[in-house]
């Protein structure tokens, strides 16, 4: 799928028309710190130093620019730009909560400030509250309908809540000759959003135009194009302005995006890295390695990678639910579970989180414990994965009877659901209907032949009623899907041996013990359970 015609970022007659119509500057500025009018009664010292003092905030010297705030606010309580000001401090450090309590002060104290509705405006879009923060960038539009900043945020804001017409309304209104570049990628989502990919095309010579000047304008437009479907688009972008644009994290995290849509994986993750040699504090580099070793199985670089970071955003909910699900599949299920512990402390009524809370603690077979979770997880969400996990902890908590009716109320919601089918299998197991238990298990696993635990089931119910070739097929569909299971590789030897296939009997039996041998050794040195989560149906009481 492409965007453009080849060549389509090198258009020199395009590029030079809108040239004339499209005419950009750049604007750097993202918290607004312009002061208010100086009052009547506010001195030119106080003025002057509150100039200084903006200084120091916006490099980041918060400490000291509110030393000598706090001097200025003592002696004029009623000084609207030094409250602003003390605001934006506040919202800096993410006290959400006082810096809102200043900037509606100084609105309050100036009901025409456009800045502090700019304030106010911006402190709500860092708390997603779109709605409110839209208001307040209306209110200060009406005060200053030529100030840019305030439609380019507001533009920005339209594009986000999907109301992409009133976006571009709004930066059609900036004139040409004052628009700045910060507005094409925002154009571009707006024009993907209505459909019309065409004039996305046209915004291309104008983005590569600028890409030396404007830093984070070639990673944002690429990335608009890359959550658009139009990769190979981004790619060309990125290649076509690599010569005049730095490779800066944000350039190097988008093009890494490209490669892993690409499936360039090993190439995703080397670029990735170097994001994070770039800058160790990178939450995104972090988060977008660990959802691309996930892609290459393997769960445990996923694990080591969510949790740096996680150190970044200690109780962010989302990675916390990657983890859990990486620490389960790579097999740490103590560490699972404490990831989980961690998510159900933020969110106790989250379905979510108390179905991650509930699986984890069934993989590291804490039925006991993990009973009243799954029971609280069905009162919150009636539906097939909840009865599941619920029937799954009955059974391994020795209430086959609860199990049973978990199971049929999940079948009755979805007929198809593989899981329901396999533990319906293991109960009709647990009452000796072996022809019932390798019926469900051969549903299970004629919708997903690599369903280790089902033909695991399968092997062995086959075993037990005398089909030693249909053992020996599932067990060898078992051992291929995941070969570190060392159960599976001694019942595949059994059934080698019944054959009299001797030969293949002692090489998986050479097999078997070598990984019982590592088990061992991982459960003296208590740093995992001995097998990966999936590898063997839950233990039965």
């Amino acid at each position: 799928m492409t965007l453009l015609p080849k060549n389509r970022f090198s258009s020199a007659v395009t590029a030079t028309i809108l040239q004339v119509i499209f005419s950009l500057v750049i604007i750097f500025t993202t918290i607004d710190l312009r002061t208010i009018a100086v009052s009547a009664g506010q001195s030119t010292a106080n003025s002057a130093a509150l100039k200084k003092i903006q200084d120091l905030v916006e490099r980041n010297q918060l400490d000291a620019a509110e030393r000598q705030l706090w001097e200025i606010v003592t002696r004029e309580p009623e000084n609207a730009p030094a409250i602003r000001v003390l605001g934006t401090i506040r919202m800096l450090q993410k006290r959400f909560p006082e810096a809102e309590a200043l900037f509606k002060r100084t609105l309050v104290i100036a009901p025409d400030s456009a800045g502090g509705y700019r304030n106010l405006g911006e402190l709500y879009a860092l708390q997603n509250r779109r709605d409110e923060a839209i208001t307040a960038f209306l209110k200060a539009h009406d005060l200053e309908p030529k100030d840019i900043k305030t439609s380019l945020e507001l533009g920005k804001l339209y594009q986000e809540a999907g109301e992409f017409q009133h976006s571009i309304e709004i930066i059609d209104a900036i004139p040409s000759a004052q628009r700045p570049s910060a507005v094409l990628p925002i154009l571009a989502s707006d024009y993907f959003g209505l459909k019309q990919p065409e004039k996305v095309a046209a915004l291309a010579p104008l983005v590569q135009r600028d890409a030396a000047t404007n830093l984070s304008l070639v990673p944002k437009f690429a990335r608009v194009l890359t959550e658009n479907g139009f990769v190979d688009d981004a790619e060309e972008l990125l290649k076509s302005t690599s010569e005049r644009q730095k490779s800066t994290p944000d350039y190097l995290m988008v093009l890494a995006r490209v490669q892993e849509l690409q499936g360039q994986l090993p190439l995703a993750e080397r670029t990735l890295a170097r994001v994070s040699r770039m800058d160790p504090k990178s939450f995104d580099a972090y988060f977008q390695a660990a959802r691309v070793a996930s892609k290459q199985n393997d769960f445990k670089g996923e694990s080591t990678l969510l949790t740096s970071a996680l150190a970044l955003r200690p109780d962010d909910a989302e990675t916390l639910h990657h983890l859990v699900l990486a620490r389960m599949r790579a097999g740490i299920p103590v560490q699972a579970v404490s990831a989980a512990q961690h998510l159900y402390s933020l969110q106790p009524d989250d379905p979510d989180a108390v179905y991650l809370l509930a699986a984890a603690l069934a993989n590291h077979a804490e039925w006991h414990d993990a009973r009243p979770i799954a029971e609280k997880l069905v009162k919150l969400r009636d539906d097939v994965a909840s009865h599941v996990v619920f029937g799954m902890v009955l059974l391994n908590d020795g209430d086959i009877e609860g199990a049973s009716q978990q199971v049929e109320r999940a079948l009755t919601r979805n007929p198809d659901e593989t899981e329901a089918h396999y533990y319906k299998g293991v109960i009709a197991r647990q009452h000796g209907d072996l022809p019932g238990a390798i019926k469900e298990m051969e549903i299970v696993v004629a919708a997903n032949p690599k369903h280790v635990l089902a033909q695991g089931e399968l092997g062995t119910l086959s075993m037990q009623t005398g089909d030693v070739e249909g053992a020996r097929k599932a067990f060898e569909q078992a051992v291929a899907v995941r070969p570190d299971v060392a159960e599976n590789h001694y019942q595949l030897a059994l059934a080698y041996g019944r054959l009299g296939l001797q030969d293949k009997a002692r090489e998986q039996m050479v097999e078997f013990q070598k990984l019982r041998k590592a088990a061992d050794a991982a459960k003296a040195q208590g740093t995992a359970s001995g097998e990966a989560p999936g590898n063997k149906p839950p233990p039965q009481r």
